[in-house]
């Protein structure tokens, strides 16, 4: 019995060390593997409440003029930094938008940012050229939802550029095959349609209203009540499991979603479900003839995937006459390893990869600007 005593007080004390160290010394280095650890704001959303304001036609968009306000450690390698919005609803310092030498960029989170706003490309970018830049990109998007945003700042003549820089992502087909994606309910993003199958046909479903405020409540109650909140010895146990998981687990998931991953890829453009993304594509060119600026659509590949990600897609495009770039073919002929230019626990851009990018669009700019 005493022996049994004696390893239950060992073990207590080793606990309340572990969570005593992680609380003082530790809490960044806990963040970075569950963000929300000793979270005391109770948002447990990456972005500030009130930061995304609904919208009836393209689901939601940025809200504009907010206030700067921490992230909650998105990525959570790039540590908390400050996000705000303009008046044009963009994550922009710059204001005035007139400019006949004006840039703007859109994308998705890659163009948002995932990174503190003096470090993300664009903003690098509008540095280093001395040319006002539109830093447009929304989290969360694809081309459907960046288009019509851009087209409304077009119409009210809030912006008349040189040239767009449209910077395509992986998920871009799905997000515009499902369209509009998201909503915000009660200030914060919610997902708002997902994919159904009938057969070997994917199709868009919608969740009511109903529906989104009862997950929504089941999302805020589940990051409540998850012990890895209030314990470092929780997440270093849930860390140490997932890395004893056996590999057939893995094995087994990757297959249950490999068909969904072959459908809605760029390796696999031109069938159905790419559609919704190629037409707000051609959209763009014939906007940009008939308005008179440039647009160029340039391909970030995902952080793993394999040489040659975007060749359908280019194929594609090339055959339309659209002005496409494959950020992968560059860093290929630079030598760069591919993977460095992500997070190691996060699929955006590290500090190296926005300044790789920066470097391919001034590329691009100074090439097409001799020609």
């Amino acid at each position: 019995m005493r022996n049994k005593a004696v390893i239950a007080i060992n073990f207590l004390v080793t606990i309340v060390l572990i969570e005593t160290t992680s609380a003082f010394l530790l809490k960044e280095r806990m963040r970075k593997l569950y963000p929300h650890y000793l979270d005391t704001s109770a948002t447990f959303s990456p972005f500030p409440r009130q930061y995304f304001e609904k919208d009836e036609e393209i689901g939601f968009d940025i809200q504009k003029n907010s206030q700067a306000t921490p992230t909650n450690n998105t990525p959570p390698e790039a540590g908390s930094y400050l996000i705000f919005s303009n008046t044009h609803g963009c994550f922009d310092k710059r204001e005035d938008y007139s400019s006949e030498s004006l840039i703007y960029i859109a994308g998705d989170s890659f163009t948002w940012g995932y990174a503190p706003y003096e470090k993300k490309f664009a903003t690098l970018l509008e540095e280093k050229i001395h040319t006002p830049v539109a830093k447009c990109g929304v989290t969360g998007t694809g081309q459907i939802h960046q288009f019509e945003k851009f087209s409304r700042l077009h119409k009210m003549g809030r912006v008349r550029p040189q040239r767009v820089i449209v910077n395509i992502f992986a998920n871009d087909i799905e997000d515009d095959f499902l369209h509009p994606i998201n909503t915000v309910i009660e200030g914060w993003l919610v997902r708002n349609t997902y994919l159904t199958k009938d057969g070997s046909t994917y199709k868009r479903a919608k969740y009511s209203q109903e529906e989104n405020i009862v997950r929504y409540k089941n999302w805020r109650a589940n990051l409540n009540f998850n012990p890895k909140r209030y314990s470092a010895t929780a997440i270093l146990m849930y860390e140490s499991l997932k890395r004893l998981r056996p590999k057939s687990t893995e094995v087994i998931a990757k297959e249950e979603v490999r068909d969904h991953y072959n459908s809605f890829s760029f390796k696999n453009y031109g069938k159905q479900v790419s559609m919704s993304n190629f037409n707000a594509i051609l959209k763009w060119k014939k906007h940009a003839i008939d308005n008179g600026y440039k647009v160029s659509f340039l391909a970030i590949p995902p952080r793993d995937s394999a040489l040659g990600y975007y060749s359908e897609f280019i194929k594609h495009a090339k055959a339309s006459q659209i002005d496409i770039h494959d950020f992968q073919s560059y860093i290929q002929d630079k030598a760069i390893e591919q993977s460095s230019l992500y997070y190691d626990e996060d699929g955006h851009f590290n500090p190296k990869g926005n300044l790789v990018y920066l470097e391919f669009i001034q590329g691009i700019i100074k090439d097409q600007t001799l020609e």
